[in-house]
């Protein structure tokens, strides 16, 4: 997961991300997506 932050910030450092799409994710695993996804510059002010 920290690798897919990593990357996923550093291009949205030089380009906008105008969508993102996560698939095939295991409910189990729910936790650590939602702290990923809070993480990342998605809707921020």
């Amino acid at each position: 997961m920290q690798s897919v932050v990593r990357l996923i910030q550093d291009v949205a450092a030089e380009y906008d991300v105008v969508g993102l799409g996560i698939t095939e994710h295991l409910p189990w695993d729910a936790i650590a997506l939602s702290k990923m996804l809070s993480s990342l510059p998605l809707l921020k002010d």
